[in-house]
């Protein structure tokens, strides 16, 4: 059965990804170069991988030819310009999974650390989505001023973090962790709410502020003075799912809960 019959018959998802480029970008079985070029691509760089690569390596790299290497890299421009779709505003914010959906398609392909700020006003309503920088958290973590600079400006009453993690791990490190608690103690200052720091990675995200009060709920137990982050099952949120919520998200929920009463978490 042809790829095309299958799918009129049993639906795009019964094709793997390879199968699905392989009717799109129309490579026969007179092309088998190019079709193992693809499934090498897949292999070793996945799907992500693939929406993110060049002509230039697509060809030297692994051998496409020009043409084969432009249909892909149209194909991935056009992937990124759906996605960017689902970021039209305006659109409210009523738990964590609704702000992860706002960023998780332009985000979780990404090959390099992007730190985005959602910024909402007392109703819930996106105001704006940034990208404020792109490089390594590290970098910023002294400069928490510019994460609160466009909220000031816009009058914004609070603020979603969302950081991705190229490795695909969105599991918070200590460093995450220190970022967030710095937020938080900007927060108290400014008077402009923290909602969330999001880590998005492999297709699914994390609360870094939920892993914030695991870790300050250990410490209040054992008095430990350094920030460390305590080992958990594992607790990916993939959007779309029916995961179970932990306590810890229980209670990072409590924080969009209160957007729009009071204007502080």
């Amino acid at each position: 059965m042809h790829l095309h019959e299958q799918l009129a018959r049993y639906g795009s998802l019964t094709l793997s990804h390879e199968e699905l480029l392989t009717l799109i970008l129309n490579l026969t079985p007179d092309d088998p170069a190019s079709r193992m070029q693809v499934a090498r691509l897949l292999r070793e760089r996945g799907f992500r991988g693939v929406m993110c690569a060049e002509v230039g390596e697509l060809c030297e790299d692994y051998g496409c030819s020009p043409a084969l290497a432009a249909r892909l890299v149209a194909l991935a421009e056009l992937y990124h310009r759906v996605a960017t779709l689902s970021e039209e505003l305006p659109m409210s914010i009523h738990c964590v999974e609704d702000a992860a959906r706002l960023v998780l398609p332009s985000m979780s392909h990404l090959d390099y650390e992007q730190l985005r700020v959602l910024l909402l006003d007392t109703s819930n309503h996106v105001q704006a989505n940034l990208v404020l920088y792109q490089g390594t958290l590290n970098e910023l973590s002294a400069r928490v001023a510019e994460v609160f600079r466009p909220a000031i400006t816009r009058k914004a009453a609070a603020i979603i973090i969302c950081h991705n993690h190229p490795s695909g791990n969105p599991e918070p490190s200590t460093e995450d962790l220190l970022f967030t608690r710095n937020l938080i103690e900007a927060r108290d200052l400014l008077g402009i709410a923290v909602q969330d720091h999001l880590i998005i990675a492999g297709g699914g995200y994390r609360s870094a502020l939920a892993a914030l009060l695991r870790v300050t709920r250990k410490q209040d137990r054992t008095a430990a003075t350094p920030l460390q982050l305590e080992p958990e099952r594992d607790e990916t949120i993939f959007v779309g799912t029916d995961a179970t919520h932990t306590a810890d998200e229980a209670a990072t929920a409590s924080f969009y809960h209160s957007i729009g009463k009071d204007g502080e978490a």
